[in-house]
């Protein structure tokens, strides 16, 4: 794979995945944990104004911090019954 057709970016640091952990309260999945440390987000592949799909640590967040708007939306639906 050429570096041009790597859609990734450079890795997290240690220190940046364990400030994530501690700024969201959680301890992440190894796996999530091991992604960031190979790719620290991934690169946007559509040409709009979307966020790409996987935001670097340094802007993962709560949907209900980052969107409020978004994070809202889910109080508008029924329960639905067991």
């Amino acid at each position: 794979m050429s570096k041009d057709s790597w859609m990734g970016a450079p890795g997290a640091s240690e220190e940046e995945i364990a400030a994530l952990e501690r700024r969201l309260g959680v301890s992440l999945p190894p796996s999530y944990r091991q992604f960031l440390a190979v790719s620290d987000g991934w690169r946007e592949f559509w040409e709009d104004e979307e966020p790409g799909l996987l935001l670097p640590a340094a802007k993962v967040g709560w949907t209900r911090d980052l969107d409020p708007h978004l994070a809202s939306l889910s109080e508008e639906w029924e329960e639905i019954p067991d």
